[in-house]
């Protein structure tokens, strides 16, 4: 049995009937000061705002900032990749295919842009497609 001490006991129902008594002694004065608080503090919430995104822990005129600028327009987007699965991505018929689905996504509403294997060769080959896998092959090599 540990034994207890008896005056921090007291001091602790010291402190508890203080408060008691000054609740019951002066309780228009305690609702009142509790009313003044609370307005005061719906008064200080209007001057509260919410702020989210980089825009709060990042400054833009910085290296880094600008960095994160230029990821987040490019790759956080709604980015959708599609894969096409085939034997020889450099064959004309395939680069065809793609070209024509390409404009077909162009046409889909709220697409920003589309970007295929199809256009890089085309802007490589001055507007044209490659007509035959040596030239898409020579394309390829430029690109490395």
């Amino acid at each position: 049995m540990i034994p207890q001490k008896s005056d921090d006991i007291s001091g602790i129902e010291q402190i508890f009937n203080g408060v008691a008594t000054g609740i019951l002694r002066y309780p228009t004065h305690l609702a009142l000061l509790l009313g003044v608080l609370f307005v005061a503090g719906i008064v200080g919430m209007t001057g509260v705002t919410m702020e989210s995104g980089s825009n709060t822990y990042l400054d833009k005129t910085t290296k880094e900032g600008v960095i994160y600028d230029s990821y987040s327009e490019r790759f956080l987007s709604d980015t959708v990749v599609l894969l096409v699965r085939c034997d020889n991505p450099l064959d004309p018929d395939l680069l065809v295919f793609l070209d024509r689905l390409d404009g077909e996504i162009r046409g889909v509403r709220h697409v920003a842009s589309v970007q295929s294997l199809a256009d890089v060769l085309m802007q490589m080959n001055g507007g044209a497609l490659p007509d035959s896998k040596a030239t898409a092959h020579t394309l390829v090599s430029r690109l490395t």
